[in-house]
């Protein structure tokens, strides 16, 4: 059986749309559906499809494996197999079970050269052997020439890939209804009437989508339940968050150039030169973590506008910036200027801050742009508590202690603070030096000192988290409270966009310090580190800039545009669908582009060139029509029923032999070959005999 015309393309569409995935499903549809357009095949042989699936096989287990590697699977894997403790055990099986599902949207890319492979081959088809290695001689024998059509399965792989993705948006059910309904159509029944046929299939589909929305309710009632009850039960090992930093890793550290975010002026008015994303409080070996007592996220009430988010009580501020940034599946920490007041036109769910001041955001789109309203003279941020006053730990002491006293630093008064931070400021500045490579003490014996006290007693370079590090375990040695945070710094402005382009390599590392009942941005790290970095940008940062536009602008158009013409693109695009179906309803034509002769075509089918075919063409060029829904033996039956011809007592058996040679995988004996071409030759030499009278009665 054939795929209709536009099926295929219109299945990895859908693939594309719901993955995001979309102008690679555009590329991928176009070559499907040219050789409907085109005459060009190529001699592909047996062994070459079977090469072609190799192939296929050889790029999922690479995928596989990248896939594995790269999310860190091995690793979850492990604490999966390992840990006893049932958080762990959990986190790691749903990072191992993302890795799958990562690999099933993959699919339809994977199994392409296969798909193209059937299209694009004179045959237009594939042996059912060629799909297995290892019993490939034992499958021959029992299937003998069993072709199969790659594109059934192709569509099933897509329909899985789309699903994978778990968009969760109202088009992906709709869409598989139609297109399914698409390909039933060229499969449906001629017995029963085409209106009779649409109405089951909407009865169905409209049954399969009321199911669908319940089985969804009941899963949301049941993972509410489930994690109610996880939560109780493992409340007590749940670990804070953490920044894993690269101190103390010798090397180059080097960050992509691709686009994070963008940042708008509002008005002409300054952009912040900072935004930070997380804070932390507590540095152990070479990590920064949240806290040591509990911090979750509260949420926040949204005003009547349905998206704007007030966070300070504070209702006037001087300044004002736009911020467009991707959210993955509809959550994220949102990047904002450390004196945050009011978030606008941010078009989220929900909106949660915990006592960090770090800002949290459930089920929005993939793309927001919002608004901030900053600058005014407090934050959301929590007082310090009398830990982040002095907490240094203890293999810090030595080396901070002789700084603090070297530079007379202290905390007291927030003129004293000012001071303490203007020499601070002054201190790095003179005497250390930005670098993205790392190199071993200077000491010449490594281990004997903590990176961090290295980096103070000897090599007075590093980069970006040792400045912010350092600077933390100072303040607080001198009295004064401090915070890590990590971020970006805003700095690149793109005059063709108007806007400010902020990269991976622009995030960053800086400290918060509390002084005035605030706390105030505070950046030691020298100036010429973005200089640096910038130095180290790919030559190829233009072509990563080119695309990351296109998708910017797909994704803007996707999730920001215009709804109401959204809306409209689709129904023009279902109705456009619904009357090319009607068309085919009605015209009952076949859509065929290819310039491949239908004689050339038939010619491959099995038994296409069985004699029986000549009695088929007498009898039908004397009017003796078949219905559609009749077999041959029972178009005879009814022929001879009525008197319109004879009783031929061979025509039993020429039918045997006929189906066969049709549909038997082992063919037929030279014997019974010949024993079928002699009987129709004899057959229609009784045909030919016969009086016209006989043959038009009725």
């Amino acid at each position: 059986m054939k795929i209709p015309p536009g099926l295929l393309g219109a299945t990895v569409l859908l693939w594309g749309f719901e993955t995001r995935l979309l102008p690679f499903a555009a590329i991928v549809a176009l070559l499907i559906e040219a050789h409907h357009f085109t005459s060009l095949r190529f001699d592909l042989s047996e062994l070459d499809l079977r090469r072609l699936w190799t192939l296929s096989t050889l790029l999922f287990v690479g995928a596989a494996g990248y896939c594995f590697i790269s999310r860190d699977g091995p690793s979850s894997l492990m604490i999966f197999l390992q840990s006893a403790a049932a958080p762990s055990k959990s986190k790691a099986f749903f990072q191992v079970f993302n890795v799958g599902l990562i690999l099933f949207q993959w699919l339809p890319l994977i199994f392409l050269p296969m798909m193209l492979g059937q299209l694009y081959s004179r045959a237009g088809r594939i042996r059912l052997s060629s799909f297995f290695w290892l019993y490939r001689g034992r499958i021959e024998q029992s299937t003998g020439n069993f072709y199969v059509n790659f594109g059934f399965p192709f569509i099933a792989v897509c329909f899985a890939a789309a699903s994978a993705a778990n968009s969760r948006d109202d088009l992906f059910y709709p869409c598989v209804a139609i297109l399914s309904g698409w390909l039933l159509y060229a499969i449906r029944p001629r017995r029963y009437s085409v209106v009779y046929w649409l109405s089951l299939v909407a009865l169905v589909g409209y049954g399969g989508g009321w199911g669908h929305e319940g089985l969804h309710a009941a899963h949301g009632i049941l993972e509410g339940r489930t994690a109610e009850w996880i939560s109780r039960l493992i409340q007590r090992n749940t670990n804070p968050n953490e920044s894993k930093t690269s101190i103390g890793k010798i090397g180059k550290i080097k960050l992509t150039s691709g686009i994070v975010m963008r940042v708008h002026p509002v008005a002409k008015k300054p952009v912040p030169s900072h935004l930070r994303d997380s804070i932390y409080t507590t540095y152990r070996g070479t990590s920064w973590f949240s806290a040591l007592g509990k911090r979750d996220f509260a949420s926040v009430i949204v005003e009547s506008d349905q998206t704007s988010w007030k966070l300070q009580n504070q209702t006037n501020f001087p300044d004002e910036v736009g911020i467009s940034a991707y959210l993955n599946r509809g959550e994220g920490i949102l990047a904002v200027p450390t004196t945050v007041g009011v978030i606008r036109n941010l078009p989220v769910l929900i909106l949660e801050t915990n006592s960090l001041g770090a800002i949290k955001v459930r089920e929005g789109p993939g793309l927001v742009r919002y608004n901030i309203l900053y600058g005014g003279d407090n934050t959301i941020d929590s007082p310090p508590s009398r830990a982040e006053e002095n907490d240094v730990p203890e293999t810090e002491r030595t080396a901070t202690l002789r700084i603090v006293n070297e530079l007379q630093l202290h905390g007291g008064s927030a003129q004293e603070v000012q001071r303490a931070l203007v020499k601070l400021e002054k201190y790095f500045s003179e005497k250390f030096t930005y670098s993205m490579y790392v190199t071993a003490s200077k000491n010449g014996q490594p281990g004997s000192e903590t990176s961090i006290s290295d980096f103070l007693n000897n090599t007075h370079s590093g980069h970006c988290e040792y400045f912010a590090t350092a600077t933390v375990l100072l303040l607080r040695q001198a009295g004064i409270p401090a915070r890590y945070v990590t971020g970006y710094v805003v700095d690149e402005f793109d005059q063709d966009k108007h806007c400010y382009l902020v990269r991976h390599r622009h995030a960053h590392a800086w400290t918060l310090v509390y002084f005035n009942g605030s706390w105030h941005d505070y950046d030691t790290t020298p100036s010429t580190w973005i200089n640096e970095e910038k130095k180290l940008a790919s030559r190829f940062e233009g072509w990563s800039d080119w695309w990351d536009d296109i998708w910017y602008s797909f994704s803007f158009w996707r999730y920001l545009g215009n709804q109401d013409y959204y809306r409209t693109v689709l129904v023009i695009l279902l109705f456009t669908l619904l009357g090319f179906l009607a068309w085919r309803i009605i015209y009952k034509g076949k859509w065929n582009k290819t310039k491949t002769k239908k004689s050339e075509a038939s010619a491959d089918l099995p038994g296409a060139d069985s004699e029986f075919y000549r009695i088929e063409t007498a009898l039908l060029t004397r009017g003796l029509h078949r219905e559609e829904y009749e077999s041959f033996a029972g178009w005879i039956q009814r022929l001879q029923q009525t008197g319109l011809v004879p009783v031929y007592p061979e025509i039993p058996g020429i039918l045997q032999i006929h189906y066969a040679y049709r549909f038997d995988p082992q063919g037929l004996t030279p014997e019974q070959r010949l024993y079928l071409s002699s009987a129709v030759s004899e057959c229609m030499e009784k045909i030919s005999k016969l009086p016209n009278a006989l043959i038009h009665k009725n």
